[in-house]
């Protein structure tokens, strides 16, 4: 093991802080082992990252890495770890390690001081993601506000609509919108569903982009508003 290519590590980590970004740290974690295969997992053993997946993992994929994993987390020998990652009232990650050749002592080491970093990472991941979980909560909260009843059932349709062209992935649905034609199969005005795409894009909800006569490009950004509008409509009977 080579002992400056840790400190390098340190170093970028400690320049970089909460941003840098975990799979570009599992890459450098297993560059220091010389290309070891390495898997992060969470509390609710969901893969947040690993050696060969970027930040976007395709679902079947991200399955199919969890099996593997499954099979390998409880066999470790020379050539492999398994390693808890503590974090601070949050419980605690999961790191696997395999390596192409035996752990000696100086990788012991170096594993030690790369998990101490990693649970950091982690912990800071939570953080961004508590901060953005209440940020989406509020602009949820705004955007239910701004819209009407009615205006609030013709977003449903806009999201019903646009899952039904992109299917269950992405869990935030996106697509084309044309409002004449989506009014028109529901039976209300073109203005209903143009004032609803302004409040919800006001709210930042959703991403959308006019196309001209094409259309609009709707994109949902917003989970929290997904569930708001569903826990709002069930009384109604709608869907």
């Amino acid at each position: 093991m080579d002992r400056s290519r840790l400190e390098a590590l340190f170093e970028e980590f400690r320049q970089s802080g909460s941003v840098l970004p975990l799979d570009r740290f599992v890459q450098m974690l297993s560059a220091l082992f010389d290309g070891a295969s390495i898997y992060v997992l969470n509390q609710q053993k969901e893969l947040l990252a690993h050696t060969e997946l970027g930040e976007e993992t395709a679902a079947d994929m991200e399955d199919e890495l969890s099996i593997e994993l499954g099979l390998l987390a409880n066999s470790d020998d020379d050539y492999s770890r398994t390693i808890s990652l503590p974090m601070s009232g949050h419980g605690h990650g999961t790191l696997w390690i395999a390596k192409p050749r035996p752990f000696d002592p100086d990788d012991e080491f170096a594993l030690g001081a790369g998990c101490c970093l990693l649970s950091m990472l982690l912990e800071q991941r939570l953080q961004r993601e508590f901060q953005q979980n209440r940020q989406q909560r509020s602009r949820a909260e705004a955007a239910m506000a701004s819209l009407t009843h009615t205006e609030l059932t013709m977003a449903h349709q806009v999201v019903k609509y646009l899952r039904e062209q992109c299917g269950p992935y992405p869990t935030l649905p996106e697509g084309m919108v044309i409002a004449s034609h989506l009014a028109d199969s529901v039976g209300t005005a073109r203005s209903v569903v143009v004032n609803a795409l302004s409040k919800m894009q006001s709210a930042e909800v959703i991403e959308a982009r006019s196309l001209g006569m094409k259309g609009t490009w709707v994109k949902v950004v917003n989970a929290e508003f997904l569930r708001s509008m569903q826990e709002y409509l069930k009384p109604t009977g709608r869907s």
